[in-house]
């Protein structure tokens, strides 16, 4: 039977039974999956010793993958572990796992401890609640084959039951209604078994693919599921629409693969039946519908007799509602008698007039405290005059951005972005807009920031508000996209401007904490050449860097929490625009600016004139040439410039071929005088 919403939860609430027993361990047992991989298996024996005189051994496997879709299985299997990585990362990540943990045939083995007992513990994922009988046992072992990760273990019952699905295609209850009657002498016995995850290289039917997404992930078909699992797709819907709780996560476990000539879209295709499926990888956060909304759809899920997770009756009508009379230009004929039935069934009235399908969409949100929000997704309408008639979307401008603390943050919070002619307003937790608001006045006159406007309590509420003046310019996320930025000038001005910012902040005892590219404004389009840093909602003290910070501040650009801005700003530049002999001389010297190092006045002293000098250096001519790459808009061009810096390799007659169109390019600019 699929996990549960409230199975996921249960190591919390198991924690919570032992803390008012602490006399008494918790009499539920509970089932893991042990991986030696085939570097530890020199000490197999020893761990299998080991394991059967603390536990009951359900049975033992020798798997073999193929090997040229190792890397793939790697993929799949800790997709969830990695699901916060970006997809060149994630891969990197495997490649390095492949060659410590090797690629030959491993032993997988299924255990049941009798008596679980749950602690926290530090993991690689942050500090979570896992079986601590199993947890130390995995710790011990990989010690005892050389240290690393050569062996791998499940932490709870949600975990087992993920890694058997995708291991032998069987959630924890069927590998148990298949294995564990077995007699115990079948337990010493190591079955030999040749297959791969569960969807590598394509799934058989659609069945195999919602039996893998039941067991693994949070996720439901939004819309047009009449037809599953018998067809894909019917008359005027030609995909399939998911509701994920992570895009990366539903990506990697199935091995999606993106419809690369739509970049903004999330448009995928899966491999089911040797046909590639299309579908479309809605998850939370990417503002389909209000963040909140999408969790509580996610968690308010129901289970179809077919084997499918569909939103409950209640959002199934106003998910649809919302679709049809916001995202949609003009409503689909089949769309109303739908509504009609849905409405139906949870005693609502369903009126077509647009006036009342309004006001009954305004009714529900206010009543749940969801916004109206424009979709990430620029494919995705947005019906402003449907949404001209909303009386609760505009009551504090347009709804721009809903941010949350994620489920296993500590730290809770929220707050929504709204924007109006002038001014952007934050409405969220007292404590987060509080932050924001008395370091935007201490650093007004200091640093360039947005203006307060106004900032005050909300109604009876624990929330505060906040609105700020607009600032000129876009974000540097966006700016990066753009060919205009690709000069000299704006480059150098970037720099400059961002580590006279950084030297500020320091200098007044201050840490931004979120000194990334979307909080970074630049104005390239004016004489003013104007920059703004904003969204000081996380800032602190130098001295208190690691304490208050959730874990959606840990990224690849801020690793740990003692991570300074300098470290956090060399990552950004390097990952953005590292291939710039300029920029890497910056990044070379903030490289060495962590906590310890610039609480030293004379290290900090000298780092700064090393920045300033390195900020007014001269540009080499390649980068000036790499300039004109990304200004020209020509890829091969571009790709040419990654040659020279040994990113990519090509054949001798591309490279020829490149060279030809690069020198006829630069030719043409500098005739035309506009090479700098």
């Amino acid at each position: 039977m699929p996990f549960t919403n409230a199975e996921k939860d249960m190591t919390k609430n198991m924690e919570i039974t032992n803390m008012h027993n602490k006399d008494q361990l918790s009499i539920t047992p509970i089932i893991h999956l042990m991986i030696i991989w085939s570097e530890g298996l020199n000490q197999k024996d020893n761990i299998l010793k080991d394991l059967r005189q603390q536990f009951d051994i359900i049975k033992t496997f020798k798997i073999t993958w193929d090997k040229k879709l190792f890397e793939k299985n790697l993929m799949v299997f800790y997709s969830h572990s990695l699901q916060y990585c970006t997809h060149n990362h994630f891969k990197s990540i495997i490649k390095s796992k492949k060659k410590h943990c090797g690629c030959g045939h491993f032993c997988a083995i299924v255990f049941k401890d009798p008596q679980p007992v749950y602690e926290r513990r530090e993991t690689t994922n942050g500090i979570r609640t896992v079986n601590a009988h199993a947890f130390d046992n995995k710790q011990k072992y990989r010690l005892w084959t050389g240290g690393g990760h050569k062996v791998h273990c499940s932490d709870n019952a949600w975990e087992t039951n993920k890694d058997l699905t995708l291991l032998f295609g069987l959630n924890t209850d069927d590998f148990c209604r298949k294995y564990e009657a077995t007699s115990h002498a079948d337990s010493f016995s190591e079955e030999k078994i040749t297959r791969n995850c569960m969807g590598v290289g394509g799934y058989a039917d659609i069945c195999d693919l919602f039996y893998v997404l039941n067991n693994t992930i949070n996720y439901v078909v939004l819309r047009n599921h009449e037809c599953l699992p018998t067809k894909y797709m019917i008359e005027g819907h030609g995909d399939i629409d998911l509701l994920v709780e992570n895009k990366n996560y539903i990506a990697y476990l199935t091995e999606a693969i993106p419809i690369k000539y739509l970049k903004y879209r999330v448009c995928y295709t899966i491999n089911i039946g040797r046909i590639k499926v299309p579908f479309d990888f809605r998850y939370v956060g990417d503002n389909y519908y209000d963040v909140s909304w999408e969790q509580d759809i996610l968690n308010k899920r129901v289970l179809l007799n077919k084997g499918i997770y569909i939103p409950d009756s209640e959002n199934q009508f106003y998910t649809l509602l919302y679709h049809a009379y916001i995202q949609k230009r003009e409503i689909r004929n089949d769309y109303l008698p739908k509504l009609q039935q849905y409405g139906k069934c949870i005693g609502v009235a369903f009126d077509p007039n647009t006036d009342k399908a309004i006001s009954l969409l305004d009714s529900y949100l206010a009543e749940k405290k969801y916004e109206y929000i424009r979709p990430s997704d620029k494919s995705v309408y947005y019906h402003q005059k449907n949404l001209s008639r909303s009386n609760w979307a505009f009551r504090h401008g347009i709804c721009v951005k809903r941010i949350e603390s994620r489920d296993d943050d500590p730290i809770r919070y929220h707050a929504i972005l709204f924007k109006t002619m002038h001014s952007y307003i934050k409405v969220g937790s007292s404590w987060l807009i509080n932050n924001e608001a008395y370091y935007l006045g201490d650093l007004y006159n200091k640093l360039n920031v947005p203006k307060l406007l106004r900032h005050e309590s909300v109604g009876n509420t624990d929330d505060s508000l906040l609105e700020i003046a607009i600032v000129p310019g876009l974000n540097m996320a966006q700016l990066l996209h753009q060919a205009q930025f690709y000069t000299s000038n704006n480059l150098r001005l970037f720099v400059k401007q961002s580590i006279e910012t950084l030297i500020t902040l320091k200098k007044n005892d201050i840490a931004h904490r979120d000194f990334q590219l979307s909080n970074l404004m630049l104005d390239i389009y004016s004489d003013k050449k104007s920059f703004h840093v904003i969204d000081f909602g996380w800032a602190c003290l130098f001295n208190n860097i690691s304490e208050n910070r959730p874990i959606t501040l840990t990224s690849k650009y801020s690793k740990t929490p003692e991570d300074t801005d300098f470290i956090v700003f060399s990552r950004v530049l390097k990952e953005n625009l590292g291939r710039f002999q300029y920029v890497r001389r910056i990044i070379s010297i903030l490289d060495s600016m962590n906590k310890e190092e610039v609480d030293n006045s004379e290290y900090l002293d000298r780092q700064i004139r090393m920045l300033k000098d390195a900020i007014i250096s001269p540009m080499e001519l390649s980068d000036r040439f790499l300039l004109l790459a990304y200004r020209c808009h020509l890829n091969r061009i571009y790709r040419f410039c990654l040659l020279l810096s040994g990113d990519y390799r090509y054949t001798i007659h591309e490279i020829i071929d490149l060279i030809k169109l690069y020198y006829n390019a630069v030719k043409w600019k500098i005739r035309k005088n506009l090479l700098f």
